[in-house]
């Protein structure tokens, strides 16, 4: 299962050990993620089994229950983690509260995206070789904090889920200009790929044509075409 992910959450629980623990390393290492949500089980025997990947030191519990709970006071909106709530009216991370939470001390290299309204850490990222560990200080179940049942829960894991896979959207158009590498030829000894362009200009690659790339020249909508291919798609 881990070595088909792109991201692995750990929801106040255990860091794994043995093998299991070994992969979500080397996953990270090779430009994976890591969410981790801190939670009863994950003070020090976290901390023991990943204090490499953690960002910062995991500290005592904070129990804000009697003050009927605190709030969510600064976010890095401008972090690609967050940037997904940069818009006015983007969410409104103020209304939930949250009875307890873990104190984290990053280091310096450490980055912190969310605090608190006391200043505490609620949201930091390590970068570890090629990928990313996000550590979020409360749980993501409802049990410390009532943030699941607001509307910016689900795009709030949706943002943090797609930062730490480092994903990026394809871009929706090209541009004059640019050079367009297109996909792998199949069919032997017949045309494997055709492009149209707007002007009507047909481009063909066969199974042995190994370099498929289209520079663009011309506004408006080329149309692909690949061997087995009955429509064609538009770029």
């Amino acid at each position: 299962d881990i070595a088909a992910a792109h991201v692995v959450v750990l929801d106040g629980v255990a860091f794994p050990g043995g093998v299991v623990g070994d992969r979500i390393r080397t996953l990270v290492r090779e430009g994976g993620g890591l969410i981790i949500a801190l939670g009863e089980d994950s003070g020090t025997r976290l901390a023991a089994g990943a204090s490499e990947l953690v960002a910062g030191t995991i500290g005592e519990v904070i129990d804000r229950s009697a003050e009927r709970g605190g709030s969510l006071g600064a976010l890095d909106r401008s972090h690609p983690a967050l940037e997904t709530f940069r818009g006015a009216r983007s969410g409104d991370f103020t209304s939930a509260r949250y009875l307890r939470y873990r104190a984290l001390t990053p280091a310096s290299t450490d980055a912190v995206l969310a605090r608190f309204d006391d200043g505490a850490v609620a949201l930091a990222e390590r970068r570890v070789g090629r990928g990313r560990v996000l550590v979020w200080t409360s749980t993501f179940d409802g049990y410390w904090n009532d943030l699941p049942v607001h509307p910016v829960f689900l795009p709030l894991v949706h943002s943090l889920i797609k930062h730490a896979a480092g994903w990026t959207p394809e871009r929706p158009w090209e541009t004059v200009g640019q050079v367009l590498a297109l996909g792998e030829a199949r069919s032997e000894g017949r045309v494997a790929m055709s492009v149209t362009s707007p002007s009507g200009e047909r481009t063909r690659w066969t199974e042995r044509d190994t370099a498929r790339s289209l520079a663009v020249r011309e506004q408006g909508f080329y149309e692909v075409r690949d061997g087995d291919a009955v429509a064609a798609t538009r770029i």
